[in-house]
């Protein structure tokens, strides 16, 4: 169990939603008991549901990890409720908008924030315009606050785009593997772990396979890195075509690549195991030489953790060697078989 500082540290939008929902919380429930006390009952209300709804999105986003559902609903709540205070308490509940409006476009996507940010300030001014003084005492204070509070929302539209690109290009960066496109190491287990969680409570069934290419240090050593580069850039488009759409390709380092298989049973291990090793031989080359694989794989059993799961898939891929090469062995639960 990841303690919250690990959390956080590594997941960046649950410590934004957090910390919103807390901030909420400690600056606005203040607020709602003034008005309770002050018999503004609508405003009361509508500060408490802000705030219980704050936290149950904040609880679910922990409880889950789900954090785009959570931190939609919460851009919502903060942009409707601060609308309903405005227009119940006038320049007073205006004041709110302008940490409304930085706030939500680090919760939902820019282009919503935006959206939300237009309607509220469009609800103040169509008001205002519609009973004049209502909010502002005189035009030019109406002017001011709008372009204020425009520009805001432009800056905070502007830096949250950027953020948000930066952050999914270091997510590709840390996930990703460079030469190859597929998925890294650190990719991987997370999604054994995510195979693991799915089986103990569906129960549903998973295949592990794990191959290495059986003569790859020799074109390596002979032709130099930029062919072998090439080789394995092949194997892993050969690897993509020849899986299912939602089975999960890794390149774990150096020529060795791991497949995660949701839905796999018996049979359905088998016959991938068995196809994209003849797939490999039948089409991957160096000149005229062939390049060849040795694949070994494990059916996930109900015993199984993540070390023991890979073991037996990769007493299979050793069984494979052993075997002769450029073949597959599997295990479906009672040791290795070809």
């Amino acid at each position: 169990m990841k303690s919250a500082k690990e959390r956080f540290a590594q997941d960046y939008q649950l410590a934004l939603i957090v910390l919103v929902a807390c901030t909420a919380t400690i600056f606005v429930t203040p607020f709602a008991v003034y008005r309770l006390l002050e018999g503004t009952y609508i405003v009361a209300v509508t500060d408490f549901l802000i705030v219980f709804l704050c936290l149950g999105a904040a609880g679910y986003a922990w409880k889950t990890g789900d954090t785009r559902t959570p931190g939609l609903v919460i851009a919502l709540v903060l942009t409707l409720g601060a609308a309903v205070v405005a227009s119940v308490v006038k320049l007073d509940g205006a004041f709110w908008l302008y940490p409304v409006v930085m706030f939500i476009f680090y919760l939902t996507k820019p282009a919503i924030a935006l959206v939300l940010s237009a309607g509220v300030l469009a609800a103040i001014v169509i008001q205002e315009l519609s009973n004049p003084g209502s909010f502002f005492s005189a035009p030019n204070q109406m002017a001011s606050f709008l372009a204020s509070a425009t520009t805001a929302a432009i800056f905070s539209y502007v830096f949250a785009l950027r953020s948000t690109r930066q952050r999914e290009q270091l997510v590709r960066w840390a996930t990703r593997d460079a030469l190859t496109g597929l998925s890294n190491r650190r990719s991987m287990e997370e999604e054994l772990e995510i195979a693991l969680a799915t089986r103990d409570r569906y129960g549903a069934q998973y295949g592990l396979l794990i191959l290495d290419l059986d003569n790859f240090k020799m074109i390596n050593d002979e032709a130099g890195h930029a062919a072998g580069d090439q080789i394995l850039r092949d194997l892993a488009e050969l690897i993509r075509t020849h899986t299912r759409a939602g089975d999960r390709p890794f390149r774990y380092g150096g020529d060795e690549f791991v497949i995660i298989l949701p839905n796999t049973d018996e049979e359905g291990l088998r016959t991938i195991a068995i196809n994209l090793v003849s797939a490999i031989s039948r089409n991957l080359r160096w000149g005229d030489i062939q390049v060849t694989t040795s694949l070994g794989g494990a059916l996930l059993t109900p015993e199984d953790g993540m070390e023991s799961w890979n073991k037996r898939a990769d007493r299979c891929l050793y069984e494979a060697k052993e075997r002769g090469r450029n073949q597959a062995v599997v295990d479906l639960g009672a040791g290795p078989e070809a």
